[in-house]
């Protein structure tokens, strides 16, 4: 596990993973170094089990440009930046309130 510069105390996993890593309200991908579609795939999946309050931070070393829209027609929200090399995705529904406060207090 290493910890990400710019985000405080979030920890993650180095490489692929098929799991996710829940830590409180912020579930974590890394998909860093999958070729596609499997980081695509592994953040729809993702986001099919988010509860209420939580969030998706995907991490990817390529901004997910097919992605976006996906998310816009399932009704979610999201906000990017990169740091370090490493495109930081995060990803709520846009009716939680909670899961979108968590997450911009992470991006900011």
């Amino acid at each position: 596990m290493r910890l990400v510069p710019g985000f405080a105390s979030v920890a993650v996993r180095t490489g692929a993973s098929d799991e996710a890593i829940r830590m409180s309200s912020e579930v974590i991908v890394d998909v860093c170094g999958l070729e596609q579609p499997e980081p695509l795939l592994r953040a729809l999946a993702a986001l099919e089990g988010l509860a209420s309050g939580e969030y998706l931070h995907l991490l990817s070393q390529r901004d997910p440009v097919l992605l976006y829209p996906m998310l816009a027609q399932q009704g979610f929200l999201c906000e990017s930046v990169e740091r370090a090399g490493v495109i930081h995705v995060l990803i709520w529904r846009a009716d939680d309130t909670a899961a979108e406060q968590a997450a911009r207090t992470l991006s900011t």
